[in-house]
């Protein structure tokens, strides 16, 4: 090849570093970030049709609303290394808050319906930090 060699100046090395450290870091918080959205959406769900609880829908849809929010609080533990406390915070307390009752107890009693609420509520205000604070519409 000539005997040219390819050399880079010190200030082209370090932006070329810093530039691959920044996406990589983009990176990196987007896959952390992308679970904790999915829990947000699926506990704004949850808190929504508590909330609105409906007759014809009953049956199919408290089952599938515990499977959804099971499936999303299942993929937090395996992407959590965050240092902060806050988040293993949430990580822990959102099952309890929020797996706490049946489908069946949802869907047959009002008391645990207004339990779910109030924790979707408390969850998402807790999350408000990770994923902006969407919250849930106010009925």
């Amino acid at each position: 090849m000539g005997g040219k060699s390819c050399r880079l100046n010190i200030s082209t090395s370090f932006k070329a570093k810093t530039d691959l450290e920044a996406r990589m870091a983009k990176v990196l918080q987007n896959a952390l970030g992308d679970p904790w959205k999915r829990l947000q959406d699926s506990t704004t769900t949850f808190g929504d049709r508590l909330d609105k609880h409906a007759q014809a829908e009953r049956k199919v849809f408290f089952r599938a609303l515990i499977e959804n929010l099971r499936s999303s609080l299942q993929r937090i533990p395996s992407l959590h290394f965050s240092p902060e406390p806050e988040s293993e915070n949430i990580r822990k307390r959102a099952p309890a808050e929020l797996l706490k009752h049946e489908a069946d107890d949802l869907r047959d009693e009002p008391a645990p319906r207004t339990e779910g609420v109030s924790g979707a509520d408390d969850i998402l205000a807790a999350m408000a930090g990770y994923c902006g604070d969407l919250g849930r519409a106010a009925a």
